[in-house]
Parts: C-alpha cells; sequence; structure tokens
C-alpha cells in the first residue's frame, strides 16, 4: 500500500504525507456520507415504506368508516325528516277536512247572512284553531 502511494505522490510530484491526507480525507468523506447514506438506503427505507403502506391502510380504514356513519347519519336524518314530513302531511289533511267540514256547515247555516259573527261560526273558527 505505501508502494502505491509512493508511486502516485512520484507521479504528481508531490509528497507521500499529501497524498496520504487526501485519501485519508476521502476515505473520512466517504465513510461521514456514504454510511447513513447505505444505511437510508438499503436498511431504514424499506422499513419507512413499510410504516407508509401501514399508515396508509389505516387512513384509507378511516375514510371508509367516516363515510359510513356519514352516510348511516345522512339516512337517519332523512327517515326523521320523512317521519315529520309525514305528520306534517297528515296535520294538513286533518285541518283541510275540518275547514271542509266548517264550509259546509258555514254553507248550511241558516243565520249565515246576519251581520257579525254567531256562536256557530265561533265554534266553527274554535275547531279550526
Amino acid at each position: 500500500m505505501l508502494r502505491v502511494i509512493t508511486l502516485i505522490a512520484s507521479a504528481l510530484g508531490i509528497s507521500k504525507w499529501i497524498v496520504m491526507a487526501v485519501g485519508a480525507a476521502g476515505l473520512f468523506a466517504g465513510v461521514y456520507w456514504g454510511v447513513p447514506a447505505a444505511w437510508n438506503h438499503w436498511i431504514a427505507e424499506p422499513y419507512r415504506q413499510e410504516g407508509r403502506v401501514e399508515v396508509q391502510k389505516r387512513w384509507d380504514a378511516a375514510v371508509i368508516a367516516e363515510a359510513e356513519r356519514i352516510a348511516k347519519a345522512v339516512a337517519e336524518a332523512q327517515a326523521e325528516a320523512q317521519k315529520t314530513i309525514d305528520a306534517l302531511e297528515a296535520n294538513e289533511e286533518r285541518l283541510n277536512e275540518e275547514l271542509e267540514k266548517a264550509r259546509a256547515e258555514a254553507d248550511n247555516d241558516p243565520r249565515a247572512n246576519e251581520l257579525g259573527l254567531t256562536v256557530d261560526s265561533v265554534r266553527r273558527l274554535n275547531r279550526i284553531r
């Protein structure tokens, strides 16, 4: 090894100590930057990738669960809204029947053309209210 260093030093016309210092610096730089790079590339990165895959699976499962929860909540809200709509429609039908009944009674009231409200008129209005 010393012969190679001496040969390089004589070819470049410099001291063998300079060649050894440059070689040592190169070796140090290679170890300093090369070992972490190799570690990251061959050792750490596959585990990071496994972690990414696991996190992505968890994320996808959470997204699906949230979508199902939202769909269930929307279905429940729509069912409740439909119940409210049905109740309001039934109430509307009942009020329309009462109104038709009151109109029929008003049409058959013998005192319908008199001024003011009669007792029967007040009862009809109160029944609708």
